[in-house]
């Protein structure tokens, strides 16, 4: 058996014989808590009939999978991203909430170095040629969205 086997109607049971004890020994007193929260992200997750194809600008592998699941293990998120350089990206979050996929707001992240890694002026008119660059990008995108 594998993960791919879990079902809407999977048992405490049956998850604990496809996932082995790779988290905790039968006997630990937490198993059953912890495997009761992971049955309940697999079944939502095993209610999901397909993922949508990702926008055509999306940098990410075609297709990847649902990255974040939400604290009430109902909503599943993945990330749509397209870096524009070394500090800056375009990013789009899309949920999908029993098969109802809704896609966020499209933004501008910028992700700056640590701190103490100074800028010189090579570096700042780079990171102004890379938000110059996401500003374009983020303008096709939103327009194909209106």
């Amino acid at each position: 058996m594998a993960l791919e086997d879990i079902k809407p109607t999977t048992t405490f049971e049956e998850f604990c014989e496809i996932v082995g004890e790779f988290n905790a020994p039968a006997d630990h007193p937490r198993t059953r808590e912890m495997y009761s929260e992971m049955i309940e992200q697999a079944k939502n997750f095993a209610k999901i009939t397909a993922i949508p194809e990702c926008p055509d600008w999306c940098s990410t592998e075609a297709g990847h999978a649902y990255s974040i699941i939400s604290d009430d293990h109902e909503t599943f998120t993945r990330i749509h991203e397209l870096n524009t350089g070394r500090c800056v990206s375009v990013f789009q979050d899309e949920h999908n909430r029993e098969n109802v996929v809704t896609v966020g707001q499209t933004i501008i992240w910028i992700s700056l170095p640590p701190s103490g890694e100074d800028f010189d002026g090579d570096g700042a008119r780079a990171l102004a040629s890379e938000l110059v660059a996401a500003a374009y990008k983020y303008d096709e995108i939103t327009a194909a969205q209106r």
